[in-house]
């Protein structure tokens, strides 16, 4: 799925945007396999700038047509430190921006009538998640195959596709934890009046 939001903005055309987002790349696990990455597979799009958001879920219905979106809700507290570290933001900036910006990202989805997924439920349990998530999609697959892709990293053969698992790492091995208490009550304080149960 892509990140490239920047460069799904710049196309004018589905086929421009199919030539400038498809390419071949390296499994993870260096098997000298190819396979495709591509825009037809999505656009993924953080909820960090509203227009950014709208611009993008605009210009991907311009160019695609009839389209479904996923939105996956994750715990603020989680959100803003991931932002203080990617982005060596101040966390002020990012609670305010979060604040902010969620609740007009949520509105402006909702008339597409998204899968709304708990980022929390995905990490706990991601084949009854991703089953769930394909079913509601109208794209229903076997648990057979969802347990496959969410238990391995290597590539592998499906029908004519080749596929590539995305057995993740543990989330608390790789991301460090930089609020203070103090922080995370200030995050439970102000996002509580915008929260839709997720």
């Amino acid at each position: 799925m892509h990140e490239k939001a920047k460069l799904l903005l710049s196309c004018n055309t589905k086929e421009e945007a199919y030539k400038k987002l498809t390419w071949l790349t390296d499994c993870r696990v260096g098997t000298g396999i190819k396979i495709p990455f591509s825009i037809i597979s999505g656009q993924k799009v953080p909820y960090i700038e509203f227009q950014r958001v709208k611009k993008v879920v605009n210009k991907f219905g311009k160019l695609f047509g009839d389209f479904q979106l996923v939105l996956i809700h994750r715990d603020p507290v989680l959100i803003i430190n991931s932002q203080m570290i990617s982005f060596e933001r101040e966390f002020r900036w990012c609670l305010n921006n979060f604040v902010k910006t969620y609740p007009k990202v949520v509105k402006f989805i909702e008339p597409y009538n998204p899968v709304h997924v708990k980022y929390s439920s995905l990490v706990d349990d991601p084949v009854r998640e991703l089953s769930s998530i394909y079913e509601k999609l109208g794209q229903p697959v076997s648990e057979d195959l969802v347990r496959k892709i969410t238990t391995t990293r290597g590539a592998w053969k499906h029908g004519k596709k080749i596929m590539e698992g995305l057995q993740r790492v543990p989330i608390a091995t790789n991301t460090k934890f930089v609020l203070s208490e103090d922080q995370v009550k200030a995050v439970h304080n102000e996002t509580k009046r915008i929260s839709h149960g997720w």
